[in-house]
């Protein structure tokens, strides 16, 4: 761009300045995450995906949002547990959790996204393997896909057949499969 000034009263031109401006595509944010797979039993404690995520976003100093999909949902089943993040609020729609941040940082959703832990509450859960996908995405619409994590389930012992010892119910011995 070229400034010029002409003074209108006797004609004459101030030398013209010439000013770059450099315009930068916007970028978008960076999650970075370490873990790939997670293990959980049922009947077990909710299991952390990944406590070492981290989000970035060189442009933008603030997210609006991070969308968290559970592959394979089983409702009645799968859940999220997380922890509450100031200017981040979370609705959940079949196994679709959305984090809309309010002023919230790329900190803010590090802290949350580390948060994260899976939970089965049946006693039977369903063992087709889960998987969960983030998708980050800054206030200008950019968003960041990370990869998947495996969530592998267990179903814990469980008492395949029992012996029992005469007229006492005393168990004398019994079967346990692990599965």
């Amino acid at each position: 761009m070229t400034i010029g000034v002409t003074d209108e009263g006797d004609g004459e031109s101030a030398s013209a300045t010439t000013i770059g401006i450099n315009v930068a595509a916007d970028q978008a944010p960076v999650l970075t995450a370490h873990a790939t797979a997670a293990s959980f039993t049922a009947g077990g404690s909710p299991v952390t995906i990944d406590p070492g995520i981290t989000v970035t976003d060189a442009d933008n100093p603030t997210l609006s949002l991070a969308t968290v999909t559970i592959g394979n949902y089983v409702s009645g089943e799968d859940t999220l547990d997380y922890e509450a993040v100031s200017g981040i609020t979370v609705t959940n729609s079949g196994g679709a959790y959305t984090f809309t941040g309010t002023g919230a940082s790329p900190s803010d959703f590090t802290t949350e996204l580390d948060s994260l832990a899976y939970y089965d509450g049946s006693s039977d859960p369903t063992t087709t393997p889960r998987t969960l996908s983030i998708v980050v995405t800054d206030g200008q619409g950019r968003e960041k896909v990370s990869g998947t994590f495996s969530l592998t389930k267990g179903c814990g012992l469980r008492i395949l057949g029992r012996i029992w010892d005469g007229h006492i119910a005393r168990l004398k011995a019994a079967t346990f499969i692990m599965c």
